[in-house]
């Protein structure tokens, strides 16, 4: 691949935030870190509001959904204080470390009772898979914007 140098190297540089092709928002584990932990506070409030809706997505019949809506609220408060943490600790670097992986154990924990729900019979689609897949993500995610978060 021919390397871009120059004018034009120095302006898809800044246009991209780095010159790797990386944006730098994307490239920052603080900024990622902390959009998880705004991530985190939104689904969290929607988990609190619409508790039924929100399990109903992962294949939960609506009986089970109803009856379970206190487990849907205390994962929902579980995230919105893991969210809101991540965001007060934005400006402290190792605070804001055990935040963001706190999150990404959680979100991990979050794939794996997905994936057992599914496995099981218990819950199940693939929106539920889909849910799974992005708890998976979310954690990785978390774990790489901890472990790169300094200070």
């Amino acid at each position: 691949m021919a390397s871009v140098t120059g004018r034009s190297g120095a302006l898809l540089s800044r246009m991209s935030g780095t010159a790797s092709g990386v944006p730098s928002a994307l490239a920052d584990p603080v900024r990622v870190g902390v959009a998880l932990g705004a991530t985190r506070v939104a689904l969290g409030a929607g988990f609190l509001v619409a508790p039924v809706s929100s399990t109903r997505v992962l294949g939960l019949d609506s009986a089970t959904a109803k009856r379970i809506t206190f487990l849907a609220r205390m994962t929902a408060v579980r995230d919105v204080v893991l969210g809101a943490g991540t965001l007060v600790s934005r400006r402290q670097p190792a605070a804001l470390r055990y935040w963001v992986l706190a999150g990404a154990i959680a979100d991990a924990g979050d794939a794996a009772a997905i994936i057992g729900a599914v496995r099981s019979r218990v819950g199940g689609g693939l929106l539920a898979r889909a849910i799974a897949g992005g708890a998976a993500g979310a954690a990785v995610l978390g774990g790489w914007a901890g472990a790169g978060i300094k200070g």
